[in-house]
């Protein structure tokens, strides 16, 4: 999976950072660990 296709590149930093933090929480749920709401490390 290619992070850096044209799609991400148009992105700012927070869009980009909102983005891989959905897609790590979802590959998160689908590999079946608990993931906390708010379990945000503030980056």
């Amino acid at each position: 999976m290619a992070l850096d296709a044209v799609q991400i590149n148009g992105l700012s930093v927070p869009e980009r950072n909102a983005v891989l933090l959905r897609l790590a929480r979802l590959l998160m749920e689908a590999a079946g660990v608990e993931v906390e709401e708010g379990a945000d490390d503030g980056r």
